[in-house]
């Protein structure tokens, strides 16, 4: 037998074995309600489901993102200077603070600055992390402690150096306020120069050069300004009660600066008692035609008053020490008819050891009589009213 009739015979074999029972099968399934899910749409729902995913995780990436960036932005904002405050007495001490306020830093610019910083710090306290107004106010109680601001010695320089204008005018005018009412608790009737502006690169290197805080530099700048004579190394060495005392008379007319109170000369000797002692030297005949005029200068790193006395006939013009109301050295000189002589028949000295004592005492008392009317008369002419033509 052919094997392929075999293998047909097996086959058909086996068919007849196993019976057909599909249909019986089929009969005996319950019908089965619902819908189909087509295998298109399970792949689209897979789809959007990790579109919503990738949301959520990009979402919460860009959560992080931002967070970090404030969390930076808020620690440069806490640990990035804004303002510089400078004050100056004597000693001067620089105080750097953040936009809050809160002092990052507090620098003695000079001995005496350093010298205050370290006495605050050995009674336990340190001006960083305060808020600017309570160091402020600190640093002024130790200034008073340590005896660099008194009754005598009353004017402190406030300098605000921001950016913005605004701004420092804000801070200048409520520390101005503050250390007034400060210096006013303790018994002391200040002085206290506020000024704001930022240092140039020229102003830094002078500043630099002779020891002196920028807010310092800026306000013998000022002075200057209004009274070329003066030279910067010359001012740099008077404290800022002489530099006060000079300022004076310009503080309306200097810009950005501002004075509170009046600088105390009490350590000086008066602008009268220069004149007396310049008529007094003199021994001239006074009468009520004298011109007299005073001024403060500045000589050999010392203030002292300018004294010219004008006669009939003679221009005498005094120096004389502000402190101690010695005569420096004086110097007289005959008028023409029309001009002054210009030194040529002059003569020139100090004081007069010859003059009488009884003299000396008459011609003071001369002198202060004059002056009396000259003033009385100055302030009848002021106060009374001018008439038309």
């Amino acid at each position: 037998m052919k094997s392929a009739n075999i293998e047909t015979k097996l086959a058909n074999a086996i068919s007849n074995e196993v019976p057909d029972v599909l249909d019986n099968i089929l009969s005996k399934c319950q019908t089965q309600s619902g819908t189909a899910v087509e295998l298109d749409e399970f792949k689209n729902k897979t789809q959007v489901n990790k579109w919503i995913n990738s949301i959520y995780a990009t979402a919460a990436a860009l959560a992080l993102l931002v967070g970090g960036y404030f969390v930076i932005g808020q620690y440069q904002m806490a640990h990035t200077v804004e303002s510089v405050i400078t004050l100056d007495v004597n000693p001067s001490v620089e105080l750097k603070v953040n936009t809050a306020e809160i002092v990052l830093s507090a620098k003695g610019l000079n001995e005496d600055g350093t010298s205050v910083l370290e006495k605050i710090q050995q009674d336990g306290e340190k001006l960083k992390g305060k808020e600017l107004d309570e160091a402020v106010n600190e640093l002024v109680c130790s200034l008073i402690e340590e005896g660099y601001l008194s009754e005598l010695k009353n004017s402190i320089l406030i300098s605000v150096d921001n950016s913005d204008n605004e701004k420092s005018m804000e801070i200048k005018t409520r520390l101005v306020t503050s250390v007034g009412n400060t210096l006013s608790k303790k018994g002391i009737d200040g002085a206290i120069l506020g000024q704001i502006g930022t240092a140039n690169e020229e102003l830094s290197e002078l500043a630099q050069k002779y020891g002196i805080s920028n807010g310092k530099a800026s306000l013998i700048e000022s002075i200057i300004a209004k009274t070329p004579q003066f030279s910067f190394e010359d001012l740099s060495k008077l404290n800022i009660n002489d530099l006060s005392l000079l300022a004076e008379k310009w503080i309306g007319e200097m810009e950005n600066i501002s004075m509170d109170g009046t600088p105390n000369s009490k350590g000086y000797v008066s602008s009268e008692s220069a004149i007396s002692s310049a008529f007094a030297n003199s021994n001239i005949a006074l009468n009520n035609d004298c011109e007299i005029g005073t001024s403060l200068d500045l000589a050999g790193g010392k203030l002292i008053y300018d004294v010219s006395v004008i006669t009939d006939n003679t221009k005498y013009e005094y120096r004389i020490d502000a402190k101690t109301g010695a005569i420096l050295d004086w110097v007289s000189n005959i008028i023409g008819s029309e001009n002054m002589s210009n030194g040529q028949d002059g003569s020139s000295g100090s004081v007069n050891p010859d003059l009488p004592e009884v003299a000396a005492k008459d011609i003071v008392d001369d002198a202060i009589s004059i002056i009396t009317d000259i003033t009385n008369k100055a302030i009848e002419d002021a106060s009374s009213p001018s008439e038309l033509p």
